[in-house]
């Protein structure tokens, strides 16, 4: 997954309209050009500040687990979900800003992924041009969410196992898939339930900034379980 410049393509944003725009020729643009170049220094100061100084913490826990305790080895996981964020999210910063150097226009590819509500909410802003991409060529052929409850539950296993697979041929990739998928379709079938849950104990009156707080944490904790089979296949 790695190019002659060492560059994850697999974190890089995929555009379904970029051969038209290599086509055309543009002119000079001082502030498209200036946009582009500090696009790329935010991306490289995410991925060589932030996620490799960030990479020096984990890569030890995990080369050796069986020396840690339960709880460093979970809190190595959280670390490692904001070291790959910073990492993928640096790459797609750097093609994008360079891309608008030249006059290219690429999709965002991350929004603030760990400050979604929900677990589905958490997938429409990472890796958004993969999510988009699956969207459109797997999830809605085989019947998107037109379909019966059963149905849909195995459309959203197909489409994040062959995310997992698209990330690498490594059965921990496969695992990282179906984690995420089986969450997703628990998070639906159980919203009713977490919903009376939430009334019952009367967490749907609380203040404004606490409801906002316990929405944006329902994501986290599954995705730190996920980093631990992420972060063993890309050790």
């Amino acid at each position: 997954d790695r190019d002659v410049t060492g560059v994850q393509t697999c974190a890089l944003p995929i555009s379904a309209d970029l051969m038209p725009q290599l086509r055309r020729f543009n002119d000079f643009d001082y502030q498209r050009v200036t946009n582009g170049l500090k696009l790329m220094a935010w991306g490289l100061f995410k991925k060589v500040v932030v996620a490799d100084r960030l990479a020096q913490i984990v890569n030890p826990m995990y080369a050796e687990p069986g020396g840690r305790c339960g709880p460093l080895l979970l809190l190595s996981s959280v670390v490692f979900g904001y070291q790959i964020y910073c990492d993928f999210s640096g790459y797609s910063d750097i093609a994008i800003g360079a891309a608008e150097v030249l006059g290219v226009r690429l999709m965002t590819n991350f929004r603030a992924p760990y400050h979604a509500r929900s677990l589905r909410d958490f997938w429409t802003r990472w890796h958004i041009s993969l999510s988009t991409w699956f969207r459109d060529y797997v999830y809605i052929p085989l019947g998107g969410s037109r379909v019966s409850s059963v149905r849909w539950a195995c459309n959203i296993l197909v489409v994040f196992v062959l995310s997992g697979m698209w990330h690498g041929a490594n059965w921990t990739f496969l695992f990282w898939g179906l984690h995420h998928g089986i969450l997703l379709i628990a998070s639906r079938f159980t919203e009713g339930i977490r919903g009376a849950g939430y009334r019952r104990l009367g967490l749907d009156r609380a203040p404004d900034c606490l409801r906002r707080w316990k929405r944006r944490r329902r994501s986290g904790p599954s995705c730190s379980v996920g980093s631990f089979f992420g972060r063993q296949a890309w050790r």
